[in-house]
């Protein structure tokens, strides 16, 4: 059973207890009836106590954007009153929360004696671009023919705005068409999960590189061709690891959680190792 505190948008939740060190797993809802990475984790990290964190979640209760340096403080700050005086801690980022996991260890190491690590999993790299490919992607799924083009040149905050009023047209539209109030909610639950999401991808595709001290031990889980450089200041060397597995599209399946226990651990072989 997740155990969270409801009224705070930036709870961490609680998926396993145990008296060894905390693993901490960044991912995001799923939008089917497969489990998320953190819930494939359950179970299979021993004595580890396990927690959730949902970056999405902040923007689905709150402010429509929030900035990946205020999503790495307030997460950071839950993390470090979750952890023991002598905890090494672990951070696990999936896919496009690669950088927030980044920030956050960057956050921990300041508190943590032993150092942070981070395993990234088939981190992607997020452009302006990107979002608004997802909100053409979006708008066009909603049925609208001639999808706007959001302005390059607006202000983070703006461009959420924009892309969110737009969804909202849409999908008040939408809703009109059934039959149904545009304040159904299920139609704002679904505007509440898009305009979040594309939020996220701003903010990724606006944020600086993240600053890590030498403390902070960073590997990255990749598919077996080159991805995107993870950004850091200074700019660092960091361990690769390729797999075959990742090269498809649905990785969350169990192996996917077999293959990051051993590197959560520690007692896995390197497949290969790069800068």
């Amino acid at each position: 059973m997740i155990n969270e505190v409801k009224t705070d948008p930036f709870a961490v939740a609680r998926l396993g207890h145990g008296g060894a060190d905390p693993v901490f797993v960044i991912d995001f809802p799923t939008y089917s009836a497969s489990p998320r990475l953190s819930e494939m984790l359950t179970g299979r990290i021993g004595d580890r106590p396990l927690y959730q964190v949902d970056p999405l979640r902040p923007m689905v209760d709150g402010p429509a954007f929030l900035s990946l340096d205020v999503l790495a403080g307030q997460y950071a700050a839950r993390i470090a009153n979750l952890r023991g005086p002598s905890d090494r801690l672990t951070v696990v980022g999936y896919c496009s929360a690669g950088d927030l996991a980044l920030r956050v260890a960057g956050l921990l190491q300041r508190v943590a004696p032993r150092g942070v690590k981070v395993l990234l999993v088939r981190p992607a790299s997020q452009d302006r671009a990107a979002a608004f490919a997802t909100f053409r992607e979006y708008l066009l799924g909603l049925g609208e023919t001639d999808p706007p083009t959001p302005a390059d040149s607006s202000s983070a905050e703006d461009l959420v705005e924009w892309m969110g009023a737009q969804l909202e047209q849409q999908l008040a539209r939408l809703a009109t068409q059934h039959g149904l109030t545009s304040a159904d909610e299920a139609f704002t639950e679904l505007l509440s999960r898009y305009r979040a999401w594309l939020a996220f991808v701003v903010a990724c595709a606006d944020a600086r590189p993240a600053r890590l001290s030498a403390g902070v031990d960073v590997l990255s889980l990749e598919a077996t061709s080159p991805g995107p450089v993870i950004r850091m200041d200074p700019p660092r060397g960091y361990r690769i690891s390729r797999f075959p597995l990742l090269d498809e599209d649905d990785i969350l399946v169990p192996e996917l959680a077999d293959l990051l226990v051993g590197r959560i651990a520690g007692t896995a072989d390197m497949v290969s190792s790069e800068l």
